[in-house]
């Protein structure tokens, strides 16, 4: 009996979150969309920042490598 007083307490429970999960939504609804438009082209930003980002690792490991040696 103690197991179905659990899971009865942990539905409820799961009720209560998902409805504050939606109202959550519900109210930031204009932030949620403008987050998935600015999110459309985080590859294409990866993929431009990725050239600079190894050259400037290229050149601190060079930078490196002369202190250490």
């Amino acid at each position: 009996m103690l197991l179905e007083a659990l899971h009865g307490e942990l539905h409820s429970h799961l009720a209560v979150l998902k409805n504050e999960l939606v109202d959550l939504i519900n109210r930031d609804y204009n932030d949620f969309v403008r987050l998935s438009t600015q999110l459309v082209d985080v590859d294409g930003a990866v993929l431009r920042m990725l050239t600079p980002l190894q050259e400037l690792q290229g050149k601190l490991v060079t930078m490196r490598d002369g202190v250490n040696s």
